[in-house]
This record gives structure tokens, C-alpha cells and sequence, in this order.
């Protein structure tokens, strides 16, 4: 899945609304995600809302380099 916000309504919170919306009610215990590593306002929105990088990864041969980040849902 991916998520978007265009460039106008960048700032006004409408990605992290969306972002809280998608993982309302999962359940899950951590949420993993790809991220360019060039891509620094994402990158630093993402680590706002509590992720932490733990890799880098390429998902098939020829892509793009992306950093893997993970936000732990459950604590304890």
C-alpha cells in the first residue's frame, strides 16, 4: 500500500491522519515500511510519528535502494 498526500495539503497533518486511520483497529504489533532514502521530509515525518530505521533493502534486482523502518505498536 502506499500513501500520498499531494503537495498542497503537505503540512496540515492529512498524512498522519490517514497513516493513524489505516493502522486503526489492526491489532498488529509492529508496522514495517520502505522509504527512499532521498526522500527526507517522509523520512523525518516518520520518525516524528516514532519509527526507527533497521535496514536498507532493495525489492527485486534493479530497484531502488529504500531504508526499511519499523514502528513498534505494542510496548512492554
Amino acid at each position: 500500500m502506499e500513501l500520498a498526500v499531494r503537495a498542497p495539503w503537505c503540512g496540515h497533518g492529512i498524512a498522519r491522519r490517514l497513516h493513524d486511520v489505516v493502522l486503526e483497529g489492526t491489532g498488529v504489533e509492529r508496522v514495517l515500511l520502505n522509504v527512499l532514502p532521498e526522500a527526507e521530509s517522509a523520512q523525518a515525518a516518520y520518525r516524528s510519528w516514532g519509527y526507527r530505521k533497521v535496514g536498507e533493502t532493495r525489492s527485486w534486482d534493479g530497484a531502488a535502494l529504500h531504508d526499511v523502518m519499523v514502528l513498534d505498536l505494542v510496548t512492554g
